[in-house]
């Protein structure tokens, strides 16, 4: 069995070189008995490379996995793009919340809108109270560089009142090298949830209960009234 099973071990991040922390690690390791394994590899590529071990192609993932498989040539366009990403210790730029605007009282459905670009832009994260509600699908456009527009309908119709903060989060390819730039704006709240449903339900539980009790009492004495005599039937002379 052991000679008929693949092994993929690897880490989810490295060490600084002759030092005890990672705050630039770009270097991790993958070890494996996989002997059609040939290259090494960024990240993105350990899950393309199990899921090719169990012969399962990235073209069955929809969307498609960013990383190529360590079994299979590294095309050379991608091979190029991440040379590129490696070099690149700039920030993307600092994310654009379009709408709404910081200070802005909100009720109802609000649509968070945003915009963000970078040449090796990879992803955009957003947050509402330090909690990640998304991350896409985004509107994308390449033109000399990569840019991504958002739009996410946010429901506050239940939402506690008060401030709460809109956080938008941007990284590149490279984003272990150059923190991620981030945009937060605070916005007012200023409505409650409607419970009133919920105190209707809760009040027509009770009269259903309520009810169901009063019927129950002609019920009740029928019934003992019927055991006593079942009782008096069997009781000795």
């Amino acid at each position: 069995m052991f000679q008929k099973t693949l092994i993929y071990i690897t880490a989810d991040y490295g060490f600084d070189e002759g030092d005890n922390s990672h705050s630039y690690a770009p270097y991790i390791f993958l070890a494996t008995d996989d002997k059609n394994v040939k290259r090494n590899c960024d990240e993105v590529d350990v899950a393309p490379t199990v899921y090719y071990g169990l012969a399962m192609g990235s073209k069955n993932f929809n969307p498609s996995l960013d990383g190529y498989p360590l079994q299979a040539d590294l095309p050379e366009s991608v091979i190029q793009a991440r040379q590129n990403a490696s070099v690149d210790n700039i920030s993307p730029s600092k994310p654009s919340i379009t709408s709404p605007i910081s200070g802005a009282n909100l009720s109802g459905t609000t649509v968070i809108t945003f915009k963000v670009s970078d040449n090796n832009l990879s992803s955009v994260l957003l947050l509402i109270d330090g909690v990640l509600k998304a991350d896409g699908p985004w509107t994308w456009y390449n033109n000399d560089l990569w840019e991504a527009h958002g739009a996410y309908d946010w429901d506050i119709t239940c939402i506690n009142t008060g401030y709460h903060k809109i956080t938008i989060l941007a990284f590149d390819e490279h984003c272990a090298r150059n923190g991620p730039p981030m945009s937060t704006i605070t916005v007012n709240v200023n409505h409650d949830c409607d419970d009133s449903a919920g105190s209707f339900s809760l009040m027509a539980s009770l009269i259903i209960i309520v009810v169901t009790l009063v019927a129950l009492i002609p019920v009740i004495a029928i019934a003992r009234a019927h055991n006593r005599k079942r009782l008096s039937f069997f009781k000795p002379n």
